[in-house]
């Protein structure tokens, strides 16, 4: 396909240039709609550049990678060009992975070889994600040893994703060959074996790389910490926290959201509050994820009206903030007040999609009388225990696309 052709839908007139006039070259780096960039192309075509790697290479990158971008055009004009050179077929491959089409990324690395077309060390990290994305395994060692063959041993950027490749493939001891082998190991490096170590169960090795470790941030910390938080090991993580304090680390969102979790699990309400003192004094962004974190670890260390506070301060309630917030209710025997904020959400419109709830109530029809009266479709499992009798029910009611798990629960 011609350069000339990819421009016949293009809206804007083509003799006039955008906004005051610019290079097309320089354009390009400001650039910032696809009709923008059209003219761009319009221009270096009529300036002779339509098959110059350097003009071709600004272009398609936009088009590849930018969200305001068009991959397929990126791709037409990649098919103009007589010879791309290592730039051009590494953005594509980046394209290609930021589309989720991870096996096109690969096959396009496998053409880049076929064209003669040398590799470089922006090559690998693209090519090393979608083998891991794809869970192509044997394609992935393939891609090491291509790595050590074009002589990239050495750089970090790829040694990198080669570990978090490994980890992904569950094979932690080639993970930690190339680990061993990396000439100059950075935080990523320490970092990704630690995660790599925590992600299949193996605490005490995380633990002992985290040890070996000559520098730290908080990132470290706090990959650290979560191994910890996540198997049940919260008296280590408190440890570990205060390790972390005296060495004067600052405490960052993740790491809070981390001890927040590790306050829920050992009902350490004082603790709970004094981090979430230190998010608010401190500035931290309070995304949904903390947010919930903190209702979640208020609510189960008993403290619900400090977690309403929490809920009701919030600018934007994300779906997972509404849901522990209406579980914590529930969990303290309120099914009223539990219904009523449901009732809240819905006219919210807060877009759910599934939501599993357990509400103690007084009696089941009390739920039910609601979602019959708004005719909504949905499918409740009864588990219940109720007074002096138990029944197991499955009721189907017409509506539409929601499923909900009803686990009403009551004192015998």
């Amino acid at each position: 396909m011609s350069s000339l052709h990819l421009l016949q839908a293009t809206p804007h007139s083509l003799s006039s240039p955008p906004r005051s006039y610019l290079s097309p070259l320089h354009g390009l780096q400001s650039c910032s709609t696809m009709a923008e960039l059209k003219q761009y192309h319009s221009q270096l075509i009529r300036l002779g550049l339509s098959t110059d790697n350097d003009a071709m290479g600004r272009l398609i990158k936009f088009c590849a990678i930018s969200k305001n971008g068009d991959f397929n055009y990126a791709l037409q004009v990649f098919d103009t060009i007589p010879q791309p050179d290592a730039f051009i077929y590494n953005t594509i491959m980046r394209g290609y992975l930021q589309s989720q089409l991870p096996r096109h990324c690969i096959r396009f690395y496998s053409q880049m070889l076929l064209e003669s077309v040398t590799p470089n060390r922006f090559t690998f990290p693209s090519v090393i994600r979608a083998c891991c994305n794809d869970n192509a395994i044997e394609v992935g060692k393939q891609v090491h040893a291509h790595v050590v063959k074009f002589g990239f041993e050495s750089d970090g950027f790829s040694q990198n994703n080669l570990i978090y490749m490994y980890v992904n493939f569950q094979s932690l001891e080639k993970a930690r060959r190339v680990f061993d082998k990396m000439q100059v190991r950075d935080v990523v490096s320490w970092t990704s074996l630690i995660t790599g170590y925590s992600q299949w169960g193996f605490v005490d090795e995380a633990f002992e790389v985290f040890e070996l470790m000559p520098e730290r941030n908080s990132v470290s910390w706090n990959a650290m910490i979560a191994t910890y938080v996540q198997s049940n090991q919260f008296h280590e993580a408190f440890a570990l926290f205060d390790r972390m304090r005296a060495e004067k680390v600052a405490l960052d969102k993740f790491v809070a959201a981390s001890m927040l979790s590790a306050c829920t699990g050992l009902g350490a309400l004082e603790q709970g509050k004094w981090i979430h003192g230190y998010i608010e004094k401190s500035g931290i962004e309070l995304d949904s994820k903390l947010a919930t974190t903190i209702i979640d670890m208020y609510c189960k260390c008993g403290c619900l009206e400090k977690a309403f506070e929490v809920f009701n301060g919030l600018s934007h309630k994300g779906i997972s903030s509404w849901n522990c917030m209406i579980g914590g209710l529930a969990m303290h025997g309120k099914g009223e007040a539990a219904i009523q904020l449901f009732k809240e959400m819905e006219k919210e419109k807060a877009g759910l999609s599934v939501l599993l709830m357990r509400l103690t109530v007084s009696t089941p029809t009390q739920f039910l009388a609601h979602w019959t009266a708004n005719k909504i479709m949905f499918t409740i499992t009864f588990a219940c225990t109720w007074k002096t009798f138990e029944f197991w029910n499955t009721i189907a009611v017409d509506v539409s696309f929601i499923t909900y798990l009803f686990l009403p629960l009551a004192a015998a």
